[in-house]
């Protein structure tokens, strides 16, 4: 038996990382990649922790939500939580300028 617990750190999506036990799956900071939302549909319940507000993991998040709505917790911090709702704080405001530049690789998922 296991006394420790294995994090896939998934690299290329985002620095998006799962803990998967069988029937559960913890993220941290989600991304709307194929790989990382086939896991939450394959899991009984999910967990999703924000480490921080920026609109990648927020849209993420969604994504999880609208595939397992009534088994997904989201855990996040108060100033997170209220950063979420402004625009310039989560980044979306900017998504357009940033999106492009991820995805082709120029940086780091925001």
């Amino acid at each position: 038996m296991k006394n420790y617990v294995e994090l896939d750190f998934l690299k290329a999506l985002s620095d998006a990382a799962t803990v998967m036990e069988k029937a559960f799956s913890n993220i941290i900071d989600p991304s709307n990649h194929a790989a990382l939302l086939e896991r939450c549909r394959e899991a009984a319940s999910v967990s999703v922790l924000l480490t921080h507000e920026h609109f990648d993991h927020i849209s993420g998040l969604n994504r999880i939500r609208g595939l397992c709505a009534s088994s997904c917790r989201v855990i996040a911090g108060a100033t997170c939580s209220e950063r979420i709702q402004d625009i310039k704080a989560n980044l979306s405001a900017y998504a357009d300028v940033l999106a492009p530049k991820v995805a082709l690789g120029l940086i780091r998922g925001v």
